[in-house]
């Protein structure tokens, strides 16, 4: 009796292994994965944050008399349009825009990943924060102890 070629290869017991296997690393590395790239979109944004506080600073220093009553964010259409109003996954907003002070803010966009991440604020005298957790904070509501960026 002549023995039966064997080609070789896995069995069904071996490519289960391995699938199991490969789920369980995929099951630790996506979440590290999905909050690093919420924390480098964060990081960005406290980047354009400081470059939104710049634009704030010259149209100030552009306006007689100097007053940051009237900066608008918008597409640059308007003169006083002085950063852009949104970006893939934040909202800029001007809160409390006076003669001497002013109060910017990123609010997180429903729907994109750093949604409940919480938004970023930085005023006039240069105090930086994160509302962690808080998309939407009060208007006035001071920055949280311990949450500067």
């Amino acid at each position: 009796m002549t023995k039966p070629n064997y080609l070789g290869g896995f069995s069904l017991i071996e490519l289960l292994v391995t699938l199991t296997i490969i789920g369980i690393i995929a099951g630790f590395a996506l979440p590290a994965y999905q909050n690093q790239v919420v924390r480098t979109i964060r990081t960005d944004t406290q980047g354009d944050m400081m470059l939104f506080k710049q634009a704030m600073e010259r149209f100030r220093n552009e306006n007689i008399p100097s007053t940051y009553v009237g900066a608008t964010l918008g597409n640059g259409a308007l003169a006083t349009d002085v950063f852009p109003a949104a970006s893939d996954d934040y909202n800029y907003v001007i809160v409390n825009a006076t003669v001497t002070d002013y109060q910017l803010r990123a609010i997180p966009i429903v729907g994109s990943p750093v949604e409940g991440d919480g938004a970023i604020q930085i005023r006039s005298n240069g105090e930086r924060c994160w509302f962690d957790g808080t998309d939407n904070p009060a208007t006035e509501e001071a920055c949280p102890a311990g949450s500067n960026w």
